[in-house]
């Protein structure tokens, strides 16, 4: 979906796993964690680390 590859697009993601009806995305990787917030709200989603 459009979150999962948006994720995969922020430097430093490895492997992005969403699920839209846990509301949740794991992601791997050595990516900025406010980078992969700001790419999520991008898409129109909510995020906050958890």
């Amino acid at each position: 979906g459009a979150v999962t590859k948006a994720l995969q697009q922020v430097p430093g993601v490895e492997q992005a796993e969403v699920s839209l009806e846990e509301k949740q995305a794991v992601v791997t990787g050595t990516a900025d964690p406010e980078a992969l917030v700001a790419a999520i709200k991008e898409e129109g989603y909510a995020a906050e680390l958890i």
